[in-house]
């Protein structure tokens, strides 16, 4: 039981689980709600900020700012798929 635990406090598993609950998000909204096809650059978006995440965490002396938190990324995630979806409901 310790190890679930302890690979649930995994600040990457708690980014990469966020991305992929977000990336849920937006399927399920462009498939149920919109009934249109995601776009290449609007589903890459979510892939880029985890990519982006891991850069910032790989960079030595970073690990103690606040922009290295999960929670942080989990809400820049968040405001991805927020974005990503009003962009989509009211400029195109």
């Amino acid at each position: 039981m310790n190890k679930i635990i302890d690979f649930f406090k995994n600040d990457h598993i708690q980014v990469a689980l966020g991305t992929g609950a977000c990336i849920l998000i937006l399927s399920f909204f462009f498939k149920k709600v919109m009934q249109t096809q995601i776009s290449g650059l609007e589903s890459a978006l979510l892939g880029l900020a985890l990519a982006v995440f891991e850069a910032v965490r790989a960079k030595k002396g970073s690990v103690d700012r606040f922009w290295v938190k999960p929670w942080f990324w989990n809400l820049t995630m968040l405001a991805i798929v927020g974005l990503v979806i009003v962009r989509r409901l009211y400029f195109i």
